[in-house]
C-alpha cells in the first residue's frame, strides 16, 4: 500500500470519486497538497482523503472515500493514520472531521479514537452533522489552547 499526496495525474480518479467538489476547486486542493490517495502495489488508486483547515489552523478531513470493492480491508484506517501523523508532525494539536448522524462513518471514526465534539443543524439537511475530534496523543488531558476549544 502506497499512501501519498495526490498529483495532477490523480485528477481523473478524484473527479470520478468526489463529484460533489467543483473540478477547479479540486484541482486547487491537489495543487495545495490537500488531497491524499492510497494505491495498491500496482499503483491502482483505491481511496482518497481530502482536507482543509478549520479556522485556517485546525486540519479538517472533508472527505474520506474508499472504493466500495476495497472496503473492510483497512485502507481507510491506513490513509487516516497517515494524514493524522502528517498533521500531528506539523504541530497540529487536534484534527476534526464530520459525518451525518445517520451515516455509519461515525462508528468508524470513533473506533479510530475520535470523540464527538459538536453537532450542526444545517437547513434542508436531515439529519444533523456530527463533528468529531481527535487530539494529538501528547495533548490528551492537557489544557492547550486549541485542544481546550473542543
Amino acid at each position: 500500500m502506497n499512501i501519498r499526496i495526490a498529483t495532477g495525474e490523480d485528477l481523473s480518479f478524484l473527479f470520478q470519486h468526489d463529484p460533489e467538489t467543483l473540478p477547479d476547486r479540486l484541482e486547487k486542493k491537489v495543487q495545495g497538497g490537500l488531497v491524499y490517495v492510497a494505491c495498491d502495489e500496482g499503483s491502482r488508486r483505491l481511496a482518497l482523503l481530502k482536507f482543509s483547515y478549520f479556522w485556517d489552523r485546525i486540519p479538517y478531513m472533508d472527505k474520506l472515500h474508499v472504493i466500495e470493492s476495497h472496503r473492510g480491508r483497512g485502507i481507510g484506517r491506513r490513509i487516516v493514520d497517515r494524514w493524522e501523523s502528517d498533521m500531528f508532525d506539523a504541530d497540529a494539536e487536534l484534527v476534526l472531521t464530520s459525518t451525518q448522524a445517520d451515516e455509519d462513518a461515525q462508528h468508524f471514526y470513533r473506533k479510530l479514537g475520535y470523540r464527538d465534539c459538536g453537532v450542526l443543524f444545517v437547513p434542508q439537511q436531515i439529519p444533523a452533522e456530527i463533528f468529531l475530534r481527535k487530539l494529538r496523543p501528547s495533548t490528551e488531558g492537557s489544557s492547550t489552547s486549541a485542544a481546550s476549544l473542543f
